[in-house]
């Protein structure tokens, strides 16, 4: 029933997709679609989509990221035509944003209702629906979700890494590697995570050969994209980097973090009195009034991990390896409305805390009786650990002050 309430919601937002509007949006419309439609026009011709003739002297498709030509979903376009299949696109991905978001905050141990929250919040914030016009970052960014839910209790099996490696390959067939760079580390962020947090023992090495395994097979799992990619990028122009001038002003300075509660403070394009110095959707990234205060309230550990990586990606410019690539500030974003909103924690939160405070109470009175343990101290000692690592407020309160109460005796 959540995750039902969920995919209601963003049918909802995604209706007129369904029913025929399309994307009239310069990239959407003069880059997405005829691209697209370049390659479907070669797969009914019975041939793969490498290179589009019509435009100037040529343009690469097969080595172009964000034709997505060899992306599953390019299906849609085959089937409709790519001007109806990039919008259906478009609400197919974000449908899966909501399922992924929904999937990764129960892999986090959060109840059903919060996790459909949570659902809801990371496709239709401005993270993410806001770039619904650039469409290639707006699937990519959508397997955010998925690349954390994808990761089994125990990422120390030997074959933990290949739920994961499908997805990330699917991200980068999607067609935004930039998006996909993002989608990659909050996998690897959360591989690393669960791996730490398994009670049991075994080599650090071995887990790192697994992440290494999640993205390299990923990459050959995409390889038909990922290599003629790679070849087109090295002899870009965008090779040897962009200049500071052009992508300076897409990073946001840190007042613009005002923007999170107040997206129209520099006003809104729906008004016709937009200020800001780049597009209204490179800084738009509000999750809403309603999700921050459960958010701040939530569960700690891998999802304030995720924001805290997403601010750095969005605020400092020219990260070393990375290059000053302002829309990689975007991406960053989209970690911090995940990490947030799968953070969202409201159910039974006030009993909770209730219980926690009957319970520390008791354990107060009894630490103040006199009352030893029998447990050694060993044994005390692990019990509080386990009761720490427990989802409860009271459970944590209760080891916590009889711990106290085994100490003194």
């Amino acid at each position: 029933m959540p995750l039902v309430f969920v995919l209601v919601v963003v049918l909802a937002w995604g209706v007129e997709l369904v029913l025929g509007a399309v994307p009239t949006w310069g990239v959407a419309a003069l880059q997405i679609q005829p691209w697209q439609q370049a390659a479907v026009d070669a797969y009914r011709a019975g041939r793969l989509p490498l290179w589009a003739s019509e435009a100037g002297f040529g343009a690469p498709l097969a080595a172009n990221p964000q034709v997505a030509a060899f992306s599953p979903f390019i299906l849609l376009s085959l089937l409709v035509g790519a001007e109806r299949g990039v919008a259906l696109n478009l609400f197919v991905h974000a449908a899966l944003a909501a399922i992924g978001a929904y999937l990764a905050a129960r892999r986090l141990d959060l109840p059903a209702w919060p996790a459909a929250l949570a659902g809801v919040v990371f496709p239709l914030s401005g993270a993410l629906a806001a770039r619904a016009i650039f469409p290639p970052f707006f699937t990519t960014a959508a397997w955010l979700g998925f690349a954390i839910a994808a990761w089994p209790r125990s990422p120390r099996r030997p074959d933990a890494a290949i739920l994961p490696a499908l997805v990330l390959a699917i991200a980068w067939l999607d067609g935004h590697p930039q998006a996909w760079l993002i989608v990659a580390v909050a996998s690897l962020l959360s591989g690393a995570w669960f791996g730490v947090q398994e009670s049991r023992t075994s080599s650090r090495r071995f887990l790192s050969l697994t992440l290494a395994a999640a993205v390299g097979l990923g990459l050959a799992l995409a390889a038909v994209q990922a290599v003629p990619a790679a070849e087109l990028l090295l002899r870009s122009v965008r090779a040897g980097g962009l200049e500071d001038a052009f992508v300076t002003p897409y990073d946001p300075p840190p007042w613009a973090v005002l923007l999170l509660l107040a997206p129209d403070l520099l006003g809104t394009p729906a008004a016709g009195d937009y200020r800001g110095p780049v597009g209204f959707w490179e800084w738009c990234w509000t999750v809403g009034l309603l999700a921050l205060p459960f958010a701040a309230f939530g569960r700690r550990g891998l999802p304030w991990l995720l924001v805290a990586v997403g601010v750095v990606l969005a605020f400092v410019p020219g990260l070393p390896g990375i290059g000053p690539v302002g829309r990689l500030a975007a991406g960053g974003i989209c970690c911090v409305a995940l990490g947030a909103s799968s953070s969202l924690r409201i159910s039974d939160w006030r009993s909770a805390r209730r219980r926690g405070w009957r319970v520390s109470r008791r354990c107060r009175r009894r630490r103040a009786g006199g009352q030893r343990s029998s447990l050694p101290r060993s044994e005390a000692g692990s019990s509080l650990a386990h009761c720490w690592e427990s989802d409860s407020v009271a459970q944590r309160s209760c080891g916590a002050g009889c711990c106290l109460a085994q100490r003194q005796g």
